[in-house]
C-alpha cells in the first residue's frame, strides 16, 4: 500500500513533492540489506481491492526480469492498515480478512515458489492478532512485529523520512 510507495514521506499534502520512494522504510531497509529495493506499492488499497484489480497478479516488465535474473531470496509483505478501515467500519470481519490475507499470501507463495515470505505488522498495529493468525500456519513464513517501533509520521498514518531511517 501507500506505506511501500512512500506517500508523505516528506511531507503531508500527498503532492509529488511530499513523496519520495527512496525515503521511505522499506526502500531504506532494503539498502541496509544489502538487497535490491523492488516494491509494488498501490496506495490506498486493501486485500480485496487488490484481488479485484488484479494488483497482485500484475507483472512489471523490469520486476519480473530482475526476479528470472537474480532469483530473490526472500518476499516482504506488509498489507493491514487500508483493511482496518473496512474491518473498523463493519464491511468486513475479521475472519473475512484472515481468510482474504491468506489468499493474498498463497497468491504470492505460488508466484514465487519456494521463497520465504516475510509478513510485517501494520504499524499503526491494525489487525495483527489476525495476521499473526495467517503467519503461523506455515514454516516459511516470519513474522515482523512491529509493535513498540517508535516512529512519527508527516500526516497521522505514513512515517516520515526520518522515521524511516529509525524503522
Amino acid at each position: 500500500d501507500s506505506m511501500v510507495e512512500g506517500i508523505n514521506t516528506l511531507g503531508n499534502t500527498s503532492l509529488s513533492s511530499s513523496n519520495s520512494n527512496t525515503a521511505e522504510w522499506s526502500f531504506k531497509s532494503a539498502i541496509k540489506l544489502h538487497a535490491f529495493p523492488l516494491m509494488q506499492g498501490y496506495g490506498g488499497t486493501t486485500t480485496w481491492e487488490g484481488e479485484e484489480f488484479e494488483l497482485y497478479s500484475r507483472h512489471d516488465y523490469n520486476a519480473d526480469t530482475y526476479i528470472v535474473n537474480n532469483h530473490p531470496d526472500i518476499i516482504v509483505c506488509e498489507y493491514g492498515h487500508n483493511d482496518f478501515t473496512l474491518v473498523n467500519g463493519g464491511q468486513k470481519t475479521d475472519a473475512e480478512f484472515i481468510a482474504q490475507y491468506r489468499k493474498l499470501i498463497a497468491i504470492l507463495e505460488n508466484h514465487y515458489t519456494g521463497l520465504p515470505i516475510v509478513i510485517i505488522t501494520p504499524f499503526a498495529q491494525k489487525l495483527v492478532a489476525d495476521i499473526v493468525i495467517v503467519a503461523d500456519t506455515k514454516n516459511n513464513y516470519y513474522l515482523i512485529d512491529t509493535s513498540g517501533y517508535d516512529y512519527q509520521t508527516t500526516d497521522g498514518t505514513h512515517p516520515s523520512a526520518i522515521s524511516s531511517t529509525a524503522i
